[in-house]
């Protein structure tokens, strides 16, 4: 083959007559090459993206988790707050009875007795 005037490693076209069996060996060898390397990156990506899937989810549990802890605890913390509530109505109730009891304003025996009985 003709070398070209402008670099060694250009070829005249007019005097181009194809690819040596070397150069076309070459050729299939690096695109072999760049498949192995394009499945591997592929097969790299498909394990990274199962690792975020996997991180995703246990995140989600965790997440789902928590929330039901609150949830638990707030239910909890409810129940209390509602027997304190029923406690302190009751609580009421006997005192207010008590007091009925105790300031009822009867007009009893000793009432009467009071008059009459002053110095004046």
């Amino acid at each position: 083959l003709a070398a070209s005037a402008l670099s060694g490693y250009r070829v005249r076209r007019d005097h181009w007559k194809g690819m040596s069996e070397a150069e076309k060996a070459a050729i299939v060898a690096a695109q072999a090459a760049q498949m192995e390397d394009n499945k591997a990156r592929a097969r790299a990506r498909e394990m990274e993206e199962a690792l975020y899937a996997k991180t995703e989810t246990d995140i989600a549990h965790a997440l789902a988790s928590q929330a039901q802890a609150v949830n638990d605890f707030k239910r909890q913390q409810a129940a209390a707050v509602q027997e304190r509530l029923k406690q302190q109505m009751e609580e009421k109730q006997a005192r207010d009875k008590a007091q009925a009891e105790l300031y009822a304003n009867k007009v009893d025996d000793a009432y009467f007795r009071q008059f009459g009985t002053s110095h004046r």
